[in-house]
């Protein structure tokens, strides 16, 4: 049994001024089964469009208001939507209004491949 109170874990901030807290990975619960991160995007802030090769990606929306983008779909979300990626979906997020948007993504399984659509952002790791 083990319990992670995301409060005490480092957050990692990227290039682009969205913050992550990782919550499952390998290194921390020994699984591959799935991956969690909590991700915090600023009022206006957005991620650059990419897919995963080799898993699905879930996004379940914790606080603030935000638009999720597949293709020409577009997706208004707030707090208590989920949201589905299907593996090699390419896709966007971008927060809406005043406040943090923040969210849960998971991707099954934990271990994949992260393709940009811009190969520049490949770079956009983040930084403690």
């Amino acid at each position: 049994l083990v319990a992670i109170d995301w409060r005490r874990e480092p957050v990692f901030k990227t290039k682009d001024s969205r913050k992550r807290v990782l919550l499952v990975t390998p290194p921390i619960h020994n699984t591959a089964a799935f991956k969690a991160d909590m991700v915090i995007y600023p009022p206006g802030g957005a991620g650059q469009p990419v897919h995963r090769e080799g898993a699905e990606t879930f996004v379940y929306v914790i606080s603030g208001r935000g638009t999720a983008a597949a293709g020409d779909r577009h997706m208004a979300l707030r707090d208590g939507d989920l949201v589905y990626f299907p593996d090699r979906e390419p896709h966007s997020l971008e927060a809406a209004g005043d406040d943090d948007f923040r969210f849960l993504q998971l991707t099954a399984p934990g271990t994949f491949k992260t393709i940009w659509a811009d190969a520049r952002n490949a770079r956009n790791r983040c930084v403690a």
